[in-house]
Parts: structure tokens; C-alpha cells; sequence
């Protein structure tokens, strides 16, 4: 998986709508319809030696909300994070009558 900072790149090629934690509705811009996805960078731990951080470690949460379940998509997510070791849940959200599957791992850094 590519670095946090390419994160939202790499997940674009999925071909659907992506944000960072969610969709903002601006005047212009609406919130898209599903299917589309967020993602979430959190928490973030530096550490390194003789008083200087050298790597940084984040924690990403990839969720794909869609109205049926789809496999296919779930597939391309997966093909995007092929290079990392990830954990995926499933729910289903009544109250929006939609679908969420929601990937997680982690990603390391050096600092220049």
C-alpha cells in the first residue's frame, strides 16, 4: 500500500467517489449516492533514537458503504491493498439501508 499520503490516489482508482472521514455536501456538490468510500488515518505514533523520530506508524480504516452487497467492488478495494496485511469487517447500517465493509491496517513511514 502506498504511503498515507497517497492513500486517497490509490483508492480513486476504484473508479468510485472517495473522502477523507466524509463527504462535505457543498452547494455545487452534493454527497454522492452509493456506493463510495472514506477513509480514516488514526492514530499516528512517531519513534526513532538519540531524541529524534525516524518513522511514523498510522492506523487506516478504509469503509466502502454501498446499497447490495458487492462483491466485485469489494474486490478492487482488496487489489488496491494487495501490498499490506489488512483485517476487513462487515455491517449493515438499517437505519441507511446500505452496506459497510470496512478494511484496516497499518502503515509505516520514515521521516526525512
Amino acid at each position: 500500500m502506498p504511503g498515507s499520503k497517497d492513500i486517497k490516489n490509490a483508492l480513486e482508482t476504484v473508479g468510485i467517489p472517495v473522502a477523507y472521514r466524509q463527504f462535505i455536501p457543498l452547494k455545487d456538490k452534493p454527497v454522492p449516492n452509493p456506493p463510495f468510500m472514506v477513509y480514516i488515518i488514526s492514530p499516528e505514533d512517531a519513534s526513532g533514537a538519540d531524541g529524534k523520530n525516524f518513522l511514523v506508524k498510522r492506523h487506516i480504516s478504509i469503509e466502502l458503504y454501498t446499497d447490495a452487497k458487492d462483491i466485485a467492488l469489494e474486490q478492487k478495494v482488496e487489489a488496491v491493498l494487495n501490498s499490506t496485511e489488512w483485517t476487513k469487517d462487515e455491517d449493515y447500517i438499517e437505519s441507511e439501508a446500505m452496506y459497510m465493509v470496512a478494511w484496516e491496517f497499518d502503515t509505516f513511514e520514515k521521516l526525512g
